[in-house]
């Protein structure tokens, strides 16, 4: 058996900042991939094709068997850490009333009873989530039941729950005091993930997003990722 201890990254069924967890995840060495059905299924409907993970050294364990039975391997000593990102509300609620009955939650619970530290990007954190469906971006409005669950969640010994990656919303009134929110809450929010996360050296990732804010406003132009224009208006600037 290697001596170097794997990660375990566990997708839901979410869509909301998948594209960034996938990109993180590919930038890891070591890590393997566990799917829920739902987010099997949500895979396939932003496009990512599991032989790609594959091709890239990926091990792939679905949610196959009634016992959940790859979540064996957290006893065998193999891996650190367990990261679960994105977290539908629906797996938050599960997690934090120590209901078990798919593969993520087995892994979460399974790995709190081992001692293995946990990482859990939850979605709806705030009263207002914007996140990306497959077609368009939506406005979601979290019920207080959500915010409850994810603020139990947070209490729990060995889990370290990523919030606000996104920052103060920029749909307000730019006003004096709205910009500095906007850009004190996104470098503040990275400086706290940073400190929880590296904590007594437990942790060595932690979960960042931009948005398309820093691309100007262009109509013949599609930018991306590799894209060298930068706006320079206030949002550029953020």
């Amino acid at each position: 058996m290697s001596d170097i201890k794997r990660i375990a990254w566990c997708i839901t069924g979410s869509g909301h900042y998948l594209k960034e967890s996938i990109e993180i995840m590919l930038t890891l060495n070591n890590v393997d991939l566990f799917l829920s059905k739902a987010g099997e299924e949500v895979l396939k409907w932003y496009d990512y094709d599991l032989d790609e993970f594959k091709s890239k050294g990926i091990k792939i364990f679905k949610d196959v068997t009634k016992s959940s039975a790859p979540v064996s391997l957290l006893y065998e000593n193999i891996y650190k850490l367990v990261i679960v990102s994105p977290t539908t509300s629906n797996t938050v609620a599960q997690m934090a009333y120590g209901f078990s009955d798919n593969l993520v939650t087995n892994m979460f619970a399974q790995a709190g009873k081992c001692k293995i530290h946990s990482i859990v990007f939850a979605c709806d954190t705030e009263p207002t989530v914007i996140t990306q469906a497959p077609k368009k971006s939506v406005t979601l409005y979290p019920r207080l039941i959500e915010l409850e669950n994810y603020d139990k969640l947070k209490s729990f010994k060995d889990v370290d729950v990523v919030i606000n990656l996104a920052g103060s919303p920029i749909a307000q009134l730019w006003t004096k005091k709205a910009k500095k929110s906007i850009l004190e809450s996104r470098l503040k929010s990275v400086k706290l993930l940073e400190r929880l996360l590296l904590k007594n050296n437990k942790t060595k990732y932690f979960v960042c997003a931009s948005a398309i804010g820093i691309y100007p406003s262009n109509m013949d132009i599609e930018f991306n990722e590799e894209s060298k224009y930068i706006s320079n208006s206030f949002l550029g600037n953020v």
